[in-house]
């Protein structure tokens, strides 16, 4: 193959893949959430403008200017009439499919890179899913590791006046905290 035509398929193939992983780790959520009786929606890829969208499944499927990440979207007079450990585990949800996907998928051709190309696939594809779950642990805005740490700190401060705040200025800190990082690293370097 040429020099070109392979960096084009590594790179369709790390698309295509993030894009089934997203869309399982949404599934997973979803399963969760109707486990308990609620419905979603909307299910979205991206954020902002919505470019395209269609109705299949009984909820709105939306393709979104920005693609990055996805969402469930639910109602939230249904979330409100959850226990706190089903919405827990409606959080944790899309996180716990695809570390279960991603270990599966490893140990099922070797924990160590093998080299055949389709077993080489699908142990990159385990080793991204196995990611996106343990990276979707992290507590920081908007993670699936944020929305348990909120619900985990509002179920023990009972809407108090810092988690209020917390809630409502976290991803705006978070983002300023970012892009400062990102200044130094680009004046230093």
């Amino acid at each position: 193959m040429s020099a070109v035509i392979v960096p084009v398929i590594v790179i369709a193939y790390f698309v295509i893949s993030l894009f089934v992983i997203v869309a399982i780790h949404e599934a997973g959520h979803a399963l969760v959430a109707r486990r308990f009786g609620v419905r979603p929606y909307e299910v979205g890829f991206g954020f902002g403008h919505s470019l395209a969208h269609f109705s299949a499944l009984g909820f709105a499927w939306h393709w979104r200017l920005w693609p990055l990440g996805a969402y469930v979207a639910l109602r939230d007079e249904d979330l409100e009439a959850l226990k706190t450990r089903h919405y827990l585990a409606m959080v944790v949800g899309g996180v716990a499919i695809n570390i279960a996907l991603g270990l599966g998928l490893i140990l099922a051709v070797g924990v160590s890179m093998p080299t055949g190309l389709l077993s080489l696939l699908v142990w990159v594809f385990g080793v991204l899913s196995l990611c996106m779950g343990l990276g979707n642990l992290i507590p920081v805005w908007p993670m699936d590791g944020w929305a348990a740490l909120v619900l985990i700190l509002r179920n023990r401060l009972n809407d108090s006046k810092p988690l209020r705040r917390l809630e409502s200025y976290g991803g705006k800190i978070e983002a300023g905290l970012l892009t400062a990082i990102w200044v130094v690293w680009m004046i230093v370097h």
